[in-house]
């Protein structure tokens, strides 16, 4: 099975690489942003990818400032959009499935139990509604797909929310973190070897459907950093703060845990608890 990884640097894609690498199972050749800008015409994503032959093809790519996408609408939205349909063309002549990673940002404010798949999307700012209209542009011209939504990813690699409290526990002595945010923190290495599990199971499938993928259980942004500051060694005083408190360009939703029960059920797995894979995750960057 030969896997393309598209924005292969990111922290998906550098996780998914480790990943494909202890299954064994598949040929895996990731493409930079340089290789292949997925907002150029299919016609280019599809003569830089035809030589490799992708039985899939897992797309990384994507712009994720959520503030910055305030401020640069037509990027987010060329990129995590309408860049979709060309790489839905390319995928079709391809005759390759598309796992495409979308974000728990596609809802808005409408309930205060765990999303499913099926619940209406809302987004409120510019990057949720950029990802929500590349999962439409997926879902009217991609022959085969799957959109895997997730959320709060942190990892060791890239920008995320671990790396900027770690960069500033030595350097400021009180961290304001938003306590009215609900989510479900992702540990990328979780993700990465479902992403991987799910390459195998449905090997061969059309799918065409969307899956929620996240860490089990429920936290704020404060609870998050408090966790994070702990684990480092405590001396960073996290002070909890509200949302109205925080000068943030985009709005985000107070509540968008998602539910993994399709998951579970589907491919027969145990999702790990967010408290979990971060005691983890520290064993992993420790040793």
């Amino acid at each position: 099975m030969n896997v393309a990884i598209l924005g292969g640097q990111g922290q998906v894609g550098t996780s998914l690489v480790q990943s494909f690498k202890l299954t064994k199972s598949s040929a895996v050749k990731t493409f930079s942003h340089k290789e292949i800008d997925v907002t150029f015409p299919s016609e280019i994503t599809y003569e830089s990818l035809k030589n490799f032959k992708p039985d899939i093809i897992i797309n990384c790519a994507a712009f994720t400032h959520v503030d910055n996408a305030e401020k640069e609408r037509v990027l987010a939205t060329n990129v995590n959009g309408h860049a979709l349909k060309n790489l839905a063309e390319a995928s079709n002549r391809l005759n390759s499935k598309i796992i495409h990673i979308s974000t728990d940002y596609v809802f808005g404010n409408t309930q205060s139990h765990p999303f499913k798949e099926t619940d209406p999307t809302n987004p409120l700012c510019v990057y949720g509604e950029s990802k929500l209209l590349g999962e439409q542009m997926l879902q009217e011209h991609c022959d085969n797909f799957a959109i895997i939504r997730t959320s709060w990813i942190y990892s060791q690699y890239s920008q995320n929310f671990f790396n900027t409290v770690r960069r500033l526990y030595d350097s400021i002595p009180e961290m304001k973190v938003v306590n009215d945010q609900i989510g479900s923190p992702c540990y990328a290495n979780d993700l990465a070897f479902f992403i991987s599990l799910f390459c195998e199971k449905t090997r061969g499938d059309k799918v065409n459907q969307i899956f929620h993928y996240s860490n089990e259980g429920s936290c704020s942004w404060y609870d998050l950093a408090l966790a994070i500051s702990k684990k480092l060694g405590g001396k960073l005083k996290v002070t909890p703060i509200q949302s109205s408190e925080y000068n943030s360009l985009a709005v985000r939703p107070n509540y968008s845990v998602l539910d993994k029960s399709k998951v579970k059920e589907q491919f027969k797995i145990e999702v790990p608890h967010w408290t979990e894979a971060l005691n983890l995750f520290f064993k992993t960057i420790e040793s």
